[in-house]
């Protein structure tokens, strides 16, 4: 369901998830439990793939998080206490920062505001 092989990710000054080596299958129930900097927010913005990997791999649905199909997102949920996302900017204007980020085409944002009837809200 949810595998971590050998990941590492850090910021500036060496915090992060080092090596990490996590199998998790769909019967499990799992929490995340540490203090403050021990990485929990980290590991689960690898799982979405907000952040990347420095090295290693994860996979989600037995795909890794690159070639995971769109649609198999819908199997997914997820809540991470403080979005990645900067509040000084415009939701429309965070939505292209993402799109750049990924690789996608930011042109894409507003129609997909529109489709969600939320473009007086962006």
């Amino acid at each position: 369901m949810l595998c971590f092989e050998d990941v590492t990710a850090t910021y500036r000054g060496g915090a992060g998830v080092h090596n990490l080596d996590l199998s998790i299958s769909s019967s499990e129930i799992v929490a995340l439990v540490g203090l403050n900097g021990a990485g929990k927010t980290t590991l689960m913005r690898l799982a979405l793939g907000m952040l990347r990997p420095e090295t290693g791999e994860v996979r989600v649905l037995d795909h890794p998080l690159a070639t995971i199909p769109d649609r198999m997102w819908c199997d997914v949920g997820h809540l991470v206490e403080a979005p990645l996302a900067y509040p000084e900017l415009t939701v429309r204007d965070n939505l292209r920062i993402a799109c750049l980020l990924q690789g996608a085409d930011p042109r894409a944002v507003a129609g997909s505001l529109a489709s969600w009837n939320l473009g007086t809200l962006a």
